[in-house]
């Protein structure tokens, strides 16, 4: 399976279409890693791209969130609780790849993360693309001040304790 970039998965924020293109460059990374694995080496691959999926994944899903929040998309929460579904199935492969460096999960991590650029980044991330292009206002420059705050004190929180 590849998965790629274009202009219609654009969400018109050019640190959002970045993190998106990232998120693409690690699944294609975590498709060769399942590669050399199956040939009898890629584990530390596999643990690196995983590493780094770690902190990306916390990092933007925050950022996208504050994005939405900060524009007063009507399906917010809905989207957040997405997220936090995502992140659930994917700490759930984290730990059974750390119990059992089974070729299988790592397959079953790529195949999750190709559904999720399938299905969330093109479709559901699209939702609040059309929404805000349509709709251009956002909350008190204020709040999203401290918005922005609490949500860069949760991310140096949750490396901490993950650390």
């Amino acid at each position: 399976m590849t998965f790629t970039w274009n202009q219609n998965i654009s969400v018109a924020d050019e640190t959002l279409d970045e993190q998106h293109k990232n998120l693409l460059k690690q699944i294609e990374a975590l498709h060769k890693a399942q590669q050399a694995q199956q040939a009898g080496m890629g584990d530390k691959a596999v643990l690196e791209t995983l590493e780094f999926l770690d902190d990306y994944i916390l990092t933007h899903l925050l950022y996208e969130e504050s994005y939405m929040w900060k524009h007063k998309f009507p399906d917010f929460y809905a989207h957040r609780e997405i997220h936090s579904g995502f992140v659930r199935q994917y700490n759930a492969f984290k730990k059974k790849f750390a119990k059992n460096h089974s070729k299988n999960i790592t397959r079953d991590i790529y195949l999750f993360l190709g559904e999720w650029w399938i299905g969330h980044i093109s479709v559901e991330d699209d939702e609040y693309q059309e929404y805000i292009t349509a709709h251009p206002h956002s909350h008190p420059k204020n709040e999203i001040k401290n918005f922005h705050t609490s949500v860069q004190e949760y991310i140096v929180l949750s490396r901490v304790n993950r650390g």
